[in-house]
């Protein structure tokens, strides 16, 4: 019977093709949540600049939706209901989120 040759470095070849992989997805997978950990902390900080100007339905009504946000048409769709309540009671600003934020210049130290 004919033996097949051995290839000992296609086990390497794969297995480090596949740990590339592996940490790209994993990268992604941290990228994302990182972004809806921001983006979660931005609501709660928006909430908190309504808070004093939202009637208690409001608000519950609020959290329920982004609680059941299932696409970005939700996530719109709240975002635009929060800023209407802020300009319908006369709150300036808003906390946003900005995904590039600029870097903060440096201030020189002083003795």
């Amino acid at each position: 019977m004919r033996q097949l040759p051995r290839f000992p470095g296609l086990a390497l070849v794969a297995t480090g093709s596949f740990a590339g992989i592996l940490g790209l997805v994993l990268i992604a997978s941290a990228a994302t949540e990182l972004t809806i950990l921001r983006l979660t902390i931005l609501f709660q900080q928006q909430l908190a600049v309504l808070d004093p100007v939202l009637e208690d339905l409001e608000r519950k009504k609020l959290i329920a939706a982004w609680a059941s946000m299932r696409s970005r048409r939700d996530y719109d769709e709240i975002n635009k209901r929060l800023e209407s309540y802020a300009v319908a009671r006369g709150v300036e600003r808003l906390p946003g989120f900005d995904a590039h934020p600029a870097p903060t210049p440096k201030t020189p130290e002083t003795k």
